[in-house]
């Protein structure tokens, strides 16, 4: 009897180490996909200002995908910085003049926070 109860407690602290390690795997393998996702999220938001801004399209439609993929992803700053950048392109497009010093300096902020994020 003494020997089944020894086994039981055995049994159960081996089944919540078990539980605790697939827990630390999921959370490990979450981060990782997050990790992932923001950088992807990024390089195409990126590539959607350099080319949105080089090109003058008649379209915001891809800078937008993209702007909404980054802003899933990111931190509260970095948020806030992508909206900036954005903000600038937008009165762009709808016929106002851009500082471009300005757009510089903000994508340059924005990339120092983007880096942030991913480190």
């Amino acid at each position: 009897m003494i020997t089944q109860v020894a086994n039981y407690f055995l049994e159960d602290r081996k089944s919540q180490n078990q539980l605790e390690l697939r827990q630390q795997e999921l959370n490990h393998k979450k981060h990782h996909e997050v990790f992932s996702e923001r950088r992807r999220a990024y390089a195409s938001y990126l590539k959607e200002l350099d080319v949105y801004n080089s090109n003058t399209p008649s379209q915001i439609s891809d800078l937008v995908i993209a702007l909404y993929s980054a802003t899933l992803v990111s931190s509260d700053h970095t948020k806030i910085q992508i909206n900036t950048v954005f903000e600038i392109l937008r009165q762009k497009s709808m016929g106002g003049k851009m500082d471009n010093d300005e757009f510089r300096n903000e994508k340059g902020t924005l990339i120092e926070c983007m880096r942030r994020d991913l480190q």
